[in-house]
């Protein structure tokens, strides 16, 4: 033990003697020193690196020797005019190397900056200190052998800690400012230039490519593994395969630019499962309005390609490819869930045209979901993007189950069916979503087919069942091609159409107008004249996205006039029965009118014109005017309920009566 104590004792002793002997041969050549180092940082360099003073430490990267570098800074040759230079650092910790040091010589390792500023311009005339970084006319070319090396290609490593470097173009209104909160930089000499790569924690202030359009980046910390590469043959500078990670979103980035007036460029952005609340925040104002219109909840997947060239006020060519499944979704009315869709934006249309919303396109190449608790799955376009037109087209397969979450179960209710609803629709997006729209301009077309639907209308006591429906629509038609259906127990086919009402997209305005033609062997008007039943107000009902189908149902007895050509092999209204009917019924609103109609009753031919008022109420006032055949008149008495009056009773009648009536 006491050996392995002398041994350390003797270690430790050379070492002392070792570090005392590098101080002592670094302060009695300190000048010299000096001077040797501002050789090597002026080495590639078309300006004046200027040192105030130097310190000597072994503590900054021990076991390196390292030279402490004060107040260092680097003035190009617009100082004069401009007095702003190029850099200035507090401290530069540069290492040396020991052995070198020893023989009198200086040999850079590594260099660390700190608390430092860099500032780049190019001002409206022109002038610029970009070309502190270019040698003289008088130099050698890049491939001459004795082109001196710049110091930077030659370090092992250089690290930056609180590095400002802001950059401002007053040419083409950009401005850049950036922190390197604490990186590492590594640079590497190649045929035609040089490449960087840039790892660790920047902030950056501002980033104005387009000043009224305002600021990217602003105030953001973020993570960042830059591989940049400059070809100093050709001008140009690339972006290798880079990333950005702000927050725990990361977005990878390549690209490329001309280092030339107006030279081209390009930039690609590429970014998965990232969340766009979190992301659109490193836009500039305009796109973060325009993103916050539509509210996405969950992460989505994004790549963006941007190609232009560096003019003033070019704007460049955006295309944008997106994916993204959402729990929900909601765009002004409308609401999704379990949304999946893909899509895509461009904003050159037409590329001889100027990239503006006019030119601007939305794909979303297909989508399928939920919307507004139906499930959908289709494709939409959207130009004009001022006022948006759009292309879409969906198909809609759903389930009584499906309708049945959708509406208020205590007015209607589905027991069973199957619908399939396809839509296209070409026109504004502004009157696509109004709930309230009376008529379109834009071009709507569409089907609905129902199979084996059977539902209750609570309401009115309507018991529809085996309802078979094919049906097409556009703008201004909606016609039943193919209705079957029982109708409390009586069997009905409809054909026919209506007017100014499409269901679901367009309300009547005044007065819907539904044309029927409707045949039955057995049909039954008096489940129709239900009286209207007062509705408790549950907490179900009042919620607007349950109401819209029973809703409809009520704007079809309120708004809409019907008129229906009956041919009917047994007809029976309350009490009235009557065979082979044949007429037309007309009913708006509360008033049903029949004119003209033909049918055996009582045994007996009637011609008739009748109306009936109130039809919804106990007691509905009725006028008719008929032509009665050898009629039974007990029979006719008792169908007719006496006419409502008690001095003739049917009871108390018989034989045959033919008469002209007026009631």
């Amino acid at each position: 033990m006491k050996k392995l104590l002398k041994w350390l004792r003797y270690t430790l002793a050379i070492i002392i003697l070792l570090i005392a002997g590098v101080l002592a041969v670094a302060y009695w050549n300190r000048d010299k020193l000096l001077a040797k180092l501002n050789t090597e940082l002026n080495k590639g360099i078309n300006g004046k690196f200027y040192i105030d003073k130097i310190d000597f430490t072994f503590f900054h990267n021990f076991p390196n020797f390292s030279v402490t570098l004060h107040k260092v800074y680097l003035r190009a040759s617009h100082y004069e005019k401009y007095h702003r230079d190029v850099f200035f650092a507090e401290k530069i910790f540069a290492d040396l190397g020991i052995y070198h040091l020893l023989k009198k010589e200086v040999k850079i390792n590594s260099l660390s900056i700190d608390d430092a500023n860099i500032f780049i311009y190019k001002a409206h005339n022109g002038d610029t200190n970009t070309d502190v970084f270019k040698k003289s006319q008088d130099s050698v070319t890049l491939k001459s052998p004795s082109k001196e090396t710049p110091l930077i290609f030659n370090l092992q490593k250089l690290s930056f800690k609180n590095v400002s470097i802001a950059y401002a173009d007053s040419v083409k209104n950009k401005f850049i400012k950036f922190q390197f909160l604490e990186t590492e930089q590594s640079f590497a000499k190649e045929d035609s230039g040089f490449s960087t790569n840039i790892k660790g924690t920047m902030h950056f202030d501002s980033l104005f490519l387009n000043l009224k359009n305002g600021s990217y980046l602003k105030d953001k910390h973020t993570s960042v593994d830059l591989n940049v590469a400059i070809n100093r043959l050709t001008d140009d500078l690339f972006i290798r395969s880079s990333t950005l990670v702000y927050k725990k979103n990361e977005i990878g980035l390549t690209g490329g630019f001309e280092l030339k007036k107006e030279g081209n460029y390009t930039m690609v952005f590429s970014a998965k499962d990232i969340s766009q609340e979190e992301v659109k925040t490193l836009l500039n104002p305009k796109l973060i309005r325009t993103l916050s219109k539509y509210n996405l909840s969950d992460p989505l997947s994004v790549d963006v390609y941007i190609r232009g060239r560096q003019i003033p006020g070019n704007v460049p060519d955006v295309d944008i490819a997106f994916e993204t499944m959402q729990r929900t979704f909601q765009y002004k009315v409308l609401d999704f869930s379990e949304l999946t869709l893909k899509g895509s934006f461009t904003n050159h249309i037409d590329d001889s045209k100027i990239k503006d919303n006019k030119n601007s396109k939305v794909t979303i190449s297909s989508f399928k979901g939920m919307m507004e608790k139906i499930p959908v799955a289709g494709k939409v376009t959207f130009t004009e993007l001022q006022d948006p037109v759009i292309d879409l087209s969906f198909t809609s397969k759903s389930s009584f189950k499906d309708i049945n979450d959708h509406i208020d179960n205590n007015r209607l209710v589905l027991d069973k069916g199957d619908f399939i609803t396809d839509v296209k629709y070409r026109g504004k997006l502004s009157e696509y979503l109004d709930r309230n729209r009376t008529s379109y301009q834009g071009k709507l077309k569409g089907s609905i087919k129902a199979t084996d639907v059977s539902l209750h209308y609570k309401v009115k006591k309507i018991h529809l069942d085996k309802l078979q429906l094919k049906s097409s629509f556009d703008e201004k038609t909606f016609t039943i091609e193919e209705l079957k259906l029982d109708v409390n127990g009586s069997p009905v086919s409809i054909t026919g159409n209506m007017q100014n009402f499409i269901p679901f997209f367009i309300r009547p305005k005044n007065k819907g107008y539904v044309k029927l033609d409707v045949h039955s062997p057995n049909l039954d008007l008096t489940s129709l004249t239900t009286r209207k039943t007062s509705q408790t107000k549950s907490k179900e009902r009042t919620k607007q996205s349950r109401k819209k189908m029973s809703d409809l149902l009520d704007l079809v007895y309120d708004r809409l006039e019907f008129d229906i050509a009956l041919t009917v092999g047994q007809f029976k209204f309350r009490k009235f029965q009557a065979s082979n009917f044949k007429g037309r019924l007309r009913l708006d609103n509360h008033l049903l009118q029949a004119n003209p109609i033909s049918m055996q009753v009582a045994g007996g031919i009637m011609n008739l014109n009748f109306s009936l008022k109130q039809v919804f109420d106990p007691i509905s006032p009725m006028s008719v005017e008929a032509q009665l055949t050898n009629a039974n008149i007990q029979e006719l008495f008792l169908l007719f309920n006496n006419f409502n009056q008690k001095t003739i009773q049917a009871e108390n009648l018989t034989g045959k009566i033919s008469a002209d009536v007026t009631f």
